[in-house]
């Protein structure tokens, strides 16, 4: 089966350093993306980690797609540490695989934490702008 890749698909987050740069769906799992550029201006040095409590979801579904691994950043209670407050940084997550080739997800970083840097809502996967790798 091909894989399904969406670049840079249109999110709500209340994130200003993250960014979600892709999403490939696969029948083994869904992987997601993502670049950490500092805000223009930031002085202190920063820390970045996921929760493994971290979850994707259909829009409107209660269905959660478990976090299965981490590439490129730590999972809590591990942290990276930031040497300087302007580095770069690019990551992927790999969850559950999604069942549908086109739909909207949530990714949430856990239940009761609706607006930390890890959510982001309606990450709209939509079939006029998917590509199909191989």
């Amino acid at each position: 089966m091909k894989r399904l890749l969406f670049i840079e698909p249109h999110c709500i987050t209340y994130s200003n350093n993250l960014k979600l740069l892709r999403v490939e769906l696969s029948i083994n799992y869904t992987k997601i993306d993502f670049g950490y550029q500092p805000t223009e201006g930031q002085k202190e040095i920063g820390k970045i980690r996921i929760p493994k409590e971290a979850y994707l979801s259909l829009v409107n579904e209660k269905k959660k797609f478990k976090l299965i691994r981490a590439e490129n950043i730590p999972i809590a209670p591990k942290q990276h540490n930031f040497k300087t407050a302007t580095d770069s940084f690019f990551f992927s997550l790999y969850f559950e695989p999604v069942p549908v080739k086109c739909c909207d997800l949530n990714l949430m970083e856990k239940e009761a934490n609706a607006e930390s840097g890890f959510t982001f809502y309606s990450i709209e996967l939509d079939k006029k702008i998917q590509f199909e790798i191989k």
